[in-house]
């Protein structure tokens, strides 16, 4: 490791000092926003103000406030200190750049619950380095606190609003950083990636980024209700003791464990992840905010692309649903009459058809992976199949890719998130989670460049070095080797 040195710049909101080391330029802990606490508490994210003196971003701000994520125990705990003022930016910026870097904005998954987009799995030294282009990871409101929705009185989509507000922060000040703010990549992963396909559809974001890339996006579970978003925060505020009309007022004075042991208690009165269904209890909602007429997430999103003109690489993980059940013993016992009985639950009027496609794509699975295999269908590939369609159709420009390369665990497969350590080049900060325990170092360094390079060429130039979506309907499969096959 080469040594490190300061690095100061100058925005318009007062100078930043972080560190230059291995060639990068690193920013960690930068606000974008004030911090949501007290009175700001369950209510939108107000601009950054100017600062005097110099702010130190030499070291990770907190992580938004969250429990346990879900898939804990195939992706490993997440263990940094925890903040409602966590409304933070990390920045990675190419030291030797001798003009204006393409951007990318990263919004990190984490089923809307968990995560945070200055983890170690996110590091951005080394896709900063390989692409060329300035990175940008957020982290934003998780849970009740980003999500919440109480029509009248709590707005929903919060962390949307955050994620906003961090693109119109990197809009006035990323030049400061050597990025060029006419050329800004959002790339979202699971949560993150459905965040995106809303910032689509709110006309404020209309020139905030020009491309986007999706992965994984669970875009099956579309958008809750505000009935639906209602029934969550009936049970919530019920935990905590809250009714009438107060209820903004009385939420920001509860402690924040109590926030958090009332989410932990809707989650389990709520969730029906354990029958296939992925929603969790917070998540975005249709509402007034955001220009969704239809409540078809999926038709708005690649209606605004198009017209917008954003280009938009998309794909899934062959297994993506084996992330949450491929470890889960009732899963794989599961009998052919338990198979039929999921499939018409989560299918209803279509489950045969749906059942007979996961069955002949995959002959010899049991009916626990063939199960897996329906929730990925309904959750993320039929639909991410279908925006890109609806894209094509609209004129606008997409590009699909499924990535195969799978766990060294093989109930786990190619999982959700398995694509994760190469899109960033961080395998070596992933080789103790069980997702990639026990992999191969060279294998991964060789499909961390493919991935890299394939991030890196589609915010340079709008060319990942895969086909066109077109009616030929072709999918890149990206693995140990890339190639193509038939949706």
């Amino acid at each position: 490791m080469h040594g490190s040195s300061l690095f100061r710049v100058e925005t318009g909101l007062g100078a930043i000092v972080g560190r230059s080391l291995n060639g990068v330029r690193q920013f960690r802990g930068v606000p974008y926003a004030t911090a949501p606490v007290g009175s700001g508490r369950f209510e939108p994210p107000s601009a950054m103000r100017s600062w005097s003196g110099t702010l130190e971003a030499n070291s990770d701000g907190p992580i938004a406030p969250q429990t346990p994520s879900r898939v804990y125990a195939a992706m490993g705990s997440i263990d940094a200190p925890q903040s409602e003022d966590c409304l933070t930016l990390t920045i990675w910026a190419p030291a030797e750049a001798t003009a204006p870097c393409p951007v990318i904005v990263w919004f990190h998954g984490g089923g809307f619950m968990s995560g945070a987009g200055s983890l170690p799995w996110y590091d951005g030294e080394e896709l900063a380095r390989l692409s060329g282009a300035v990175v940008v990871n957020v982290n934003y409101r998780l849970g009740a606190l980003g999500f919440l929705c109480v029509p009248g009185q709590v707005p929903g989509n919060l962390a949307v609003l955050d994620q906003e507000q961090a693109l119109l922060w990197v809009r006035d000040h990323i030049a400061a950083f050597g990025g060029d703010p006419s050329r800004v990549t959002v790339m979202g992963q699971s949560g993150g990636g459905h965040n995106i396909a809303m910032l689509l559809t709110v006309p404020r974001t209309q020139g905030l980024f020009s491309r986007a890339i999706l992965l994984s996006p669970p875009l099956g579970i579309g958008l809750h209700s505000p009935e639906e978003a209602m029934k969550s925060a009936s049970v919530f505020l019920d935990a905590l003791g809250i009714n009438g009309r107060a209820v903004s007022d009385a939420l920001k004075k509860v402690p924040l464990e109590q926030i958090l042991q009332a989410q932990g208690k809707t989650a389990m009165a709520v969730s029906n992840m354990a029958r296939g269904d992925l929603r969790p209890p917070f998540m975005p909602v249709h509402d007034g905010a955001f220009a969704i007429e239809e409540e078809n997430l999926i038709e708005a999103a690649a209606r605004a692309a198009a017209e917008r003109g954003v280009e938009v690489l998309i794909g899934w993980t062959r297994d993506e649903a084996n992330l949450f059940y491929g470890l889960e013993p009732a899963i794989a016992g599961l009998d052919a009459a338990g198979f039929d009985a999921a499939a018409e639950r989560l299918a209803p009027g279509k489950a045969d058809i749906l059942a007979e496609a996961v069955r002949a794509a995959r002959p010899e699975g049991s009916n626990g992976q063939l199960f897996m295999d329906l929730v990925r269908d309904i959750t993320f590939r039929l639909p991410i199949l279908d925006f890109a369609d609806r894209l094509s159709r609209e004129g606008g420009t997409a590009f699909v890719y499924r990535f195969d390369w799978a766990s060294p665990e093989k109930r786990l497969g190619a999982c959700h998130c398995i694509d994760l350590p190469f899109v960033f080049g961080t395998h070596e900060n992933w080789k103790s989670a069980p997702i990639l325990a026990g992999a191969d170092p060279e294998e991964c360094s060789a499909l961390s460049d493919t991935m890299m390079r394939m991030v890196g060429d589609f915010a340079r130039a709008g060319n990942p070095g895969i086909p066109r979506w077109d009616s030929n309907r072709r999918v890149t499969h990206i693995g140990v080797t890339s190639r193509e096959a038939a949706a």
